[in-house]
């Protein structure tokens, strides 16, 4: 670096380098034989060219003569030019002797913009350096799918707002934002800014290793944060006492626990104020006891926290309503369904709804589906208000339901989808689960929901029997009027799927015993993370022999590891490539960790990637081994029951495993399907950490897998079938869940609930078309000035501003202090405010806070709102003509008395006001308080006299 600066520094001073709003491809042209070079590509749409200074400044102008953006930078040499090439080759012979290694953490080249090679550790790679321009856009262009934060290391936040701005341009628009911050600020202490920046990051769901700034205590104690807005101020004196007092008490039992956790004796001691040595021996007796209960009292909680169950809660139902207007199809099987098929028929002509039937074959295709959707006969050629599917009754259900998806997308129809299955989920245990194979619907239609939210209507498991079948629950839930999407109908009503928290019963002494590992255990999924911490966990728990599958041999290098550490707890391990290899083996328990799957888009899913995942899943459910099996646990995933887009086949898969550990079998082994959230598995490969970073980014952290196996070991000791394991930050991931559809499977959790019901209740995550309907709604006149209002409010929240201190409306951004974060925090907070996607560059191009509420009200309201409330735009036609009209023109008053007569048909549109000295509205026409009195007075003021 020395000696980079030393020869620049001797080159002649001279060039220019000056920042264009154009991209390198744009410039290209102009740039050619001119001497001008490229130097940086910061953001799709930023370049930073650099020469001789006549040309530069040329270039500049000719494209801001265009209407493009330029900046001339504050340079004393033009860098990354050919100005630079004189000290190439005096700086290759000074670093021709330094001794380069190979990066020891992944490293991204902005020469190349991609993952950077052995060339890194050559001379040559630094010269080129020197001259060859930054590709900064293309680095954070090619690692934006791969990570979740970028944080700049410098004095001051430079390249935040390129980053954002090509994180903008790149990421799609229903995937996860990643955080980008920068470390140390200029405004700010370098303690305060730094801090601020880790804090950011932690709250965003990343790993923070805290012990580094907490060095008086390397365990520190975390602690929940209230649940309440803990930053109110206060304007009442407090009670003297009582606060005090129990501060102090909460803070001598917080310390009083931290020394027992950090095993900390002496701490302790003083806690007690025990002095002598027979009280502190007394207590070094205990102490290890002491401390190991409360450990396990703490990761009770924390696994605690993580258990959901499935719950079916009654839905209420109308006993009549009116049909919906539209014809639907009903798509069902050729074959092997005549029954459900002339029983959904019948009933939704006894609901009044207008019904075709579309027949397919036994094994229907994408394209033949396609066509027969685009061939379906209906009235005036319409398109379907609905489609209801029968195709989960042919005999291979998910694939079927796939092609109708595809199909559906490939024809262009957006009607809701509504598939229905037969004995596919159990809502109590006298309701067991008939056909596991229909399950694989269930994990498919979430994942629909949430890839396809504008096509997808819901899911509906019918009664046993046809005839069972009534007329208005299935209208009730086809058309949306309980807001259900997840139904089951029962001769006794309808069920709606719901989550809820599932604690794990406190255990009881001396009631059962806690569960042991009998006989050998087998552990299928291969040799990986996840199945190495299995088999340690079972040889911890004292299993006498544990059998490893591992079919391809993946995991031989690691096995005579995993050996080692099995012996040490007195467990067999045996590696075998098939059961064949262990026939004599006799199995007990058979833990299943994983199964194939390809990620994939359901647009992009094949049925033989489908097939091969669900059949892998079917089979599980037949013995393993020698047996007698006694019990088997499903590893299944969150997927099942949540839905996780581009996972369509891991859904499906999963959702057979919960199905199949609720089916009946009564001679059969115990069955229990466990679906986990993504574990925290960082040695599991570059696909695993970008799954992890998503996960987190999502508000799923990863699951320590200690506590996970804990949370396992807990379920063999209950009686349970089917729970879920996950850490789910409901503040995260409740938005980002409903954010492209409503669901009622979240009502049962209180946590998602709060959420929800204060995002609805502050605007948070608002659609854009409701912001459309209230602007529209108001005079033209009104329109910008409440959405200055909202802009203003945001505004004050990203700059801390107290309770009434107000935003000037035409103060520009950067005089209220706007750095690159704020302006990223701005907006985030409108893009919730609005429903819009807005770029990082907000505030530069509209650099007030009046004009950036034109521009979003340009967004929100295209047409001026005339599509929203046709009638609004009217209102403004009857102000100008009642101007025009002279004050004794009978048509004048003809208008003012139907004005009138609205008022008075209508007086909840005339809320109460004051009347005040100055007149009607006592100088301003504050409509809030007025009576039907009051409005006439208005009236006759602004329009003439009655």
């Amino acid at each position: 670096m020395g000696a980079r600066a030393r020869l620049m520094g001797a080159l002649p001073e001279g060039g220019a380098m000056c920042a264009v709003q154009a991209t390198a491809e744009e410039l290209a042209a102009e740039l050619e034989g001119s001497g001008v070079s490229v130097a940086a590509v910061n953001t799709p749409d930023s370049t930073v060219i650099s020469g001789p200074a006549d040309e530069v400044h040329g270039i500049a102008s000719a494209w801001s003569a265009r209407g493009r953006k330029t900046k001339a930078l504050s340079v004393s040499h033009a860098f990354h030019s050919a100005l630079m090439e004189p000290m190439l080759q005096d700086f290759a012979e000074a670093i021709g002797e330094v001794k380069f290694k190979a990066p020891t953490i992944p490293l991204i080249s902005n020469v190349t913009g991609l993952p950077a090679d052995e060339e890194i550790a050559s001379p040559d790679y630094w010269v080129r350096h020197v001259r060859q321009p930054v590709l900064f856009q293309q680095a954070i262009a090619h690692i934006a799918d791969r990570a979740g934060a970028f944080v700049e290391l410098g004095p001051a936040p430079v390249l935040t707002t390129a980053a954002q701005h090509t994180l903008d341009a790149v990421t799609e628009a229903e995937a996860p934002e990643p955080v980008v911050t920068a470390s140390l600020h200029p405004a700010q202490p370098d303690a305060v800014a730094f801090t601020q920046a880790v804090a950011r990051l932690h709250t965003a769901g990343l790993a923070v290793d805290w012990s580094g700034w907490f060095l008086a205590d390397p365990a520190p104690r975390i602690v929940d944060l209230p649940t309440y807005a803990f930053q109110g101020r206060r304007f009442w004196l407090a009670d003297i006492l009582g606060p005090e007092s129990a501060s102090q008490a909460d803070g001598e039992e917080a310390g009083f626990w931290a020394a027992v956790e950090g095993e900390d004796v002496q701490a302790l001691c003083d806690t007690l104020h025990l002095k002598d040595d027979a009280r502190r021996s007394a207590l070094e007796t205990v102490f290890p006891a002491l401390s190991a209960w409360r450990r396990e009292r703490r990761e009770r909680s924390v696994v605690d926290s993580w258990r959901y169950r499935v719950d079916w809660q009654p839905v209420p139902t109308p006993p009549s309503a009116p049909a919906g207007s539209g014809t639907w199809l009903v798509v069902a099987p050729s074959q092997g369904a005549d029954a459900w098929t002339g029983a959904c028929l019948s009933v939704l002509e006894e609901a009044g709804i207008p019904a075709t039937l579309v027949e397919a074959g036994p094994d229907p295709k994408r394209a033949e589906l396609a066509d027969l959707l685009r061939q379906a006969e209906l009235p005036d050629g319409a398109a379907p208000a609905g489609v209801l599917s029968l195709l989960a009754l042919t005999e291979r259900p998910a694939e079927a339901t796939l092609a109708l998806v595809q199909a559906l997308l490939d024809a262009g129809l957006s009607a809701p989808l509504w598939c229905a299955t037969r004995g596919a989920v159990s809502c109590a245990d006298t309701d067991p689960v008939v056909s596991p194979a229909q399950a694989a619907v269930w994990g498919l239609g979430r994942v629909a929901a949430l890839e396809h939210p504008e096509l997808w209507g819901g899911l509906v498991d019918l009664p046993a029997d046809p005839a069972e079948l009534a007329a208005g629950p299935l209208r009730a839930v086809l058309y949306g009027d309980a807001g259900e999407d997840q139904v089951v109908l029962r001769p006794a009503g309808a069920l709606g799927r719901r989550l809820v928290p599932d604690p794990a019963p406190a255990p009881l002494d001396g009631a059962g015993e806690d569960w042991q590992p009998h006989g050998a255990v087998l552990v299928t999924g291969g040799v990986g993370q996840l199945a190495d911490h299995v088999v340690r966990w079972l040889a911890a728990c004292g299993a006498e022999h544990v059998v490893l599958l591992d079919p391809d041999g993946t995991g031989a290098p690691r096995q005579a590891e995993l050996a080692a550490e099995a012996t040490l707890h007195g467990t067999e391990l045996t590696v075998a490539r098939s059961l064949g290899e262990v026939a004599d083996v006799r199995i007990r328990t058979v833990i299943h960790t994983s199964l194939p799957g390809v990620p994939a888009p359901l647009a992009e899913l094949t049925p033989d990637e489908l097939a091969t995942a669900v059949s892998a899943a079917m089979d599980l459910g037949e013995p393993a081994g020698a047996g007698p099996v006694e019990t088997v646990v499903f590893f299944s995933s969150l997927a099942a029951t949540l839905g996780s887009r581009e996972h369509g086949a891991h859904a499906a898969a999963d959702a057979c495993l919960d199905a199949l550990a609720q089916q009946r079998r009564p001679d059969g082994p115990r069955m229990i399907s466990v679906g986990w959230g993504i574990w925290d598995l960082p040695d599991d490969g570059d696909l695993a950490l970008r799954q992890t970073g998503l996960s987190r980014r999502q508000g799923l952290p990863p699951l320590e897998p200690r506590l996970a196996l804990g949370a396992l070991r807990a379920l063999l000791d209950g009686d349970d079938k089917h729970v879920m394991v996950a850490d789910i930050e409901w503040e995260r991931f409740a938005p980002l869940f409903t954010l492209s559809r409503p669901t009622r499977l979240l009502d049962g959790v209180p946590a998602a609930l709060r959420v929800l019901d204060a995002g609805s209740e502050t605007g948070d995550g608002a659609d854009v078309s409701e912001l459309r309907r209230e602007l529209a709604a108001l005079p033209a006149r009104e329109r910008a000035g409440a959405l200055l209002k909202v802009v203003r409010t945001q505004v004050a929240a990203v700059l801390r501003y107290e309770p009434g201190q107000d935003v000037d409306p035409e103060r520009a951004f950067k005089d209220l202090g706007f750095d690159s974060l704020v302006v990223v925090e701005l907006r985030n907070r409108l893009r919730a405010a609005t429903g819009l996607r807005l770029p990082a560059t907000l505030v530069y191009d509209y650099p007030t806070p009046r004009a950036l509420a034109g521009h979003l009200l340009e967004r929100i309201l295209p047409d001026g709102g005339a599509a929203e409330l046709p009638v609004a735009a009217h209102l403004d036609d009857l102000d100008a003509a009642l101007t025009d009209l002279a004050a004794d023109d009978p048509r004048r008053r003809g208008l003012i008395r139907r004005l009138q007569a609205l008022l008075w048909k209508h007086p909840d549109a005339a809320a109460p006001f004051a009347v005040g000295e100055e007149g009607v509205l006592g100088g301003q026409e504050d409509l809030s308080e007025a009576s039907a009195d009051d409005m006439f007075a208005l009236i006759d003021r602004e329009w003439g006299g009655r």
